[in-house]
């Protein structure tokens, strides 16, 4: 939470043009992606070992966080008036900002910023509270990293869950990067 409010607070103040930040930022999340591989590597006899266990978790993982995002854009829409299939399309977004926003401008100037930011803080939601959550939850609490949970939660993911859940997370994330672009224009043009 730290990093991010630094982040916002160095954003705001100097304005750096994004064309001089951006590559920063590949070359963390290069780190990030590097460090988890790193770490679940060193467990490769015992990864190996439950492979089977480590697909099937990530593939219901990937059902359940779809499942929960509809649920959640339903939750949402009604009490906000907003359009039922833009809301939920936003929350198929399932952590992937950089689709989901430019992707519901096409149709929705305010519902694409809705399907940014919310798919924004989702991400940062997971880097703050997964390690309080997986204490609680368990395993199950990699669902709330969606399709970041292959890249950028992917660090903290593995840290705190370990390099089974790491994995299981990593499932999750590519199946839902594949299934994403599917799925929520699927859900738009219902």
């Amino acid at each position: 939470m730290t990093a991010f409010a630094v982040g916002i607070a160095v954003g705001a103040l100097l304005r750096p043009r994004p064309e001089l930040v951006l590559p920063y930022a590949y070359v963390f999340l290069y780190i990030v992606v590097g460090t988890a591989g790193i770490y679940v590597g060193l467990s490769w006899r015992r990864l190996a070992a439950a492979g089977r266990r480590i697909l099937s978790r990530g593939l219901a993982f990937t059902a359940f966080a779809v499942v929960g995002d509809v649920v959640a854009g339903l939750i949402i829409a009604l009490p906000l008036d907003l359009p039922v299939r833009l809301a939920v399309a936003a929350a198929l977004g399932s952590g992937w900002y950089s689709f989901t926003g430019p992707f519901l401008s096409l149709f929705s100037p305010a519902m694409g910023v809705i399907g940014f930011v919310g798919n924004q803080l989702r991400e940062d939601i997971t880097l703050a509270l997964f390690p309080l959550l997986k204490r609680y939850v368990g395993e199950g609490s990699v669902v709330m990293g969606g399709a970041t949970s292959m890249d950028t939660t992917l660090g903290v993911i593995t840290r705190y869950g370990g390099p089974e859940v790491g994995l299981e997370g990593m499932v999750q994330g590519v199946v839902l990067t594949l299934i994403i672009p599917i799925l929520m224009p699927a859900v738009v043009h219902l």
